[in-house]
């Protein structure tokens, strides 16, 4: 599983770096990719996810499960 660790970013900065993470982890054929975010206030988790939802590459995410981060983690699923 290929991953990007966006703490302490900003959402829009967050987004340019998943984008090309995505990008990347399709290109090598990866099936999932792991957005680090952190829990902090939910700012970049809520903004991540909710652009997930806009994006063509992105067939699901789900939050990180407890060998994954939990919620301070998005598992994002690629087509």
């Amino acid at each position: 599983m290929e991953e990007v660790n966006v703490i302490g970013k900003t959402v829009e900065d967050a987004i340019e770096d998943v984008d090309r993470a995505i990008d990347r982890s399709l290109a090598s054929g990866a099936e999932t990719l792991r957005v680090i975010h952190g829990h902090g206030t939910g700012r970049l988790r809520t903004g991540l996810r909710e652009y997930s939802e806009t994006m063509a590459a992105v067939a699901s995410f789900r939050g990180g499960g407890q060998n994954e981060g939990g919620n301070g983690a998005t598992i994002v699923v690629l087509k």
